[in-house]
Parts: C-alpha cells; sequence; structure tokens
C-alpha cells in the first residue's frame, strides 16, 4: 500500500506528512514527517515498519502497531508518540519470546518459543495478549489450557512506555 497522507499523526493537534511505500518484496516502510517549532526545522519523526493499526490511546497519544511479513521470524513493533518523538517496542525481544505475531484486523499478539524437540522447528503456540494505553494485557482463557503450567511463570508483563 503506497501512502501519501497529511494528517495529525502524532496526536499534538499539528499536520504532519506520512509516505509509505515498499522496500523491497517483503518490506514496506512509514515516514512521517512533521514540524518541529521549538527548533524551527522539519524532523523525521519516524522511521519504521508500515503499521495495520493506528489508533489514539486515552490520553490521545498516536499508537501504531506494525507486524512483519513474508520474513522470519515473525515481529511485532509498536510505536507510540511521546512528546518529543515516537517510542518503540520489539515485543519479542521486550518478552524475551523467539517470535511475536498480530492479527492485523483484531491487534491481539501472540507471542512464544519455538519448538527444539527435533519434530518440528515451528513456532510453539504461545500466549494472546491485547494491548492497551502502553502495556501488553494478557488474555484470559488464551493458550495455555488450564492444567498445562504457566507460559511465563517468573516474567513480568513489559510496560511498552
Amino acid at each position: 500500500m503506497d501512502l501519501f497522507e497529511v494528517r495529525d499523526w502524532t496526536g499534538e493537534g499539528a499536520e504532519d506528512l506520512g509516505i509509505s511505500g515498499p522496500l523491497g518484496a517483503t518490506y514496506s516502510e512509514l515516514k512521517i514527517i512533521g514540524y518541529d517549532p521549538s527548533a524551527k526545522t522539519w524532523v523525521l519523526w519516524l522511521r519504521a515498519h508500515v503499521p495495520s493499526i493506528v489508533r489514539r490511546d486515552a490520553e490521545g497519544r498516536s499508537e501504531l502497531m506494525a507486524t512483519t511479513k513474508g520474513s522470519l521470524p515473525l515481529q511485532v513493533y509498536i510505536y507510540r508518540w511521546a512528546g518529543s518523538g515516537f517510542e518503540s517496542v520489539d515485543v519479542a525481544h521486550a518478552m524475551k519470546a523467539d517470535y511475536a505475531v498480530m492479527d492485523r484486523d483484531t491487534g491481539l499478539i501472540q507471542v512464544g518459543q519455538h519448538k527444539n524437540d527435533g519434530q518440528n522447528d515451528g513456532p510453539a503456540p504461545g500466549q494472546k495478549y491485547r494491548y492497551e494505553d502502553g502495556k501488553l494485557v494478557p488474555i484470559a482463557g488464551a493458550y495455555p489450557p488450564a492444567g498445562a503450567g504457566a507460559f511465563w511463570p517468573d516474567r513480568q508483563v513489559p510496560d511498552c512506555g
């Protein structure tokens, strides 16, 4: 998807320029350019994977959620406006997981480890989360099923902000 869009990408009330397009067979990039009145210059606010989901948090800050496509391991990146630039988090890295994948329609994120049993090198089922107000919130009733043990027994869910 190619994009050239002028809109308030940051939530600060000023219009910014979003430009995106493919940079190869499996990667598309978004650049957000805006004017920084304190520096009196144009600034590249963000250079990132093209997001699947763009929304505002409870405080009106922009949140962009992107997932890789056509490359392994699968990754999910979350970008959030922090007042003077975008913060970012690589979900798999933050969760100490091998992969993260996001449903592009619902925004649900699943993280997990790869099986190393010699039978199947594909990703093992992982815990599902929803991203809400800067945090990954576990979804009750998602994998692992009752009695299977905690998937992340000693790990805190990271605060992405």
